[in-house]
């Protein structure tokens, strides 16, 4: 069993902390409905959600790749459905 520690480590080993940002990032970007800042553009959340995938994919995090990748079409799909609706 790991015991976490305040120093950094687990036992004696460092943390990963660029992982635990990646899954308390990944947690809210599939559990809230809107997690985006408002000023983030539609190039600006694809960028992001590529880099996501780029640091997941490296480290075999295949079932988060499939979240971020599901989020990634929402984004686009919801520009191609505001556009749709501007035009009528």
């Amino acid at each position: 069993m790991s015991k976490k520690i305040d120093d950094g480590t687990i036992d004696g080993k460092p943390m990963d902390y660029t992982k635990l940002v990646m899954e308390d990032m990944y947690g809210i970007l599939i559990s809230q409905r809107n997690p985006w800042p408002v000023k983030y553009t539609k190039l600006k959340k694809l960028e992001f959600l590529d880099k996501m995938l780029k640091y997941l994919k490296s480290n075999q995090l295949y079932e988060m790749c499939a979240g971020v990748e599901l989020m990634r079409k929402k984004v686009i799909n919801e520009s191609v459905s505001k556009n749709k609706k501007s035009k009528r």
